[in-house]
C-alpha cells in the first residue's frame, strides 16, 4: 500500500525549458487521488500551470464543477512550483491562486499540513504560493471547526 509519493517534474540538476510543454499538469492530482487511495503524504514539483495559457484555469474550474469532492485521506501535501519563464513575465494572478486552492481542496479535502512554495524563478510566485497555502489552511480550519476540532492560530 503506497502511503508516500514524491513526483518531480524537475530537480535542481535537471530543470529544462524544453520540457515545459510535457510537464505533468496540476489537474493530474485527481488521477493521483484515484490511483493512490491510501496516500498520506504527497510531494510534487510542478511548473507554474498558467504562464503558457492553454485553458488550465478553466479546466480546473470545470473539474470542480463537474465532479463530487473526494473523500481522500491525504494529510500532508507539499507542492513546489517553478516558473522558468518568469523573467519579465506577468505576476501570478490571485484568482489563479483561488482556483488552485479550490481544486486541491476538492481533490484532497483532508489535508492538515500544507506547504506550497516556489523554486527557481524570479520570486514572482512567492506571494502566489503563500496565498494558496493560507487559503488551504483556512479550508482546513473551517472543516476542523465544523467537526469540533482545533483551529490553527494565525501566524
Amino acid at each position: 500500500m503506497l502511503e508516500t509519493l514524491t513526483l518531480r517534474v524537475f530537480t535542481s540538476d535537471t530543470i529544462t525549458w524544453a520540457g515545459f510543454d510535457q510537464a505533468v499538469p496540476l489537474s493530474s492530482l485527481s488521477m493521483v487521488a484515484a490511483s493512490c487511495p491510501n496516500l498520506h503524504t504527497l510531494e510534487l514539483y510542478l511548473y507554474y500551470p498558467f504562464r503558457q495559457g492553454g485553458g488550465q484555469r478553466e479546466a480546473l474550474e470545470n473539474f470542480i464543477q463537474s465532479s463530487q469532492p473526494t473523500d481522500h485521506r491525504l494529510t500532508n501535501l507539499k507542492i513546489v512550483f517553478s516558473d522558468p519563464f518568469a523573467a519579465g513575465g506577468l505576476p501570478a494572478d490571485i484568482m489563479e491562486a483561488v482556483t488552485v486552492s479550490r481544486f486541491i481542496n476538492h481533490v484532497f479535502p483532508n489535508v492538515q499540513n500544507v506547504d506550497v512554495s516556489e523554486w527557481f524563478g524570479d520570486g514572482s510566485l512567492k506571494e502566489w504560493c503563500s496565498e494558496i497555502k493560507v487559503m488551504m489552511m483556512d479550508y482546513r480550519d473551517v472543516k476542523n471547526a465544523a467537526r469540533g476540532g482545533p483551529i490553527t492560530a494565525p501566524n
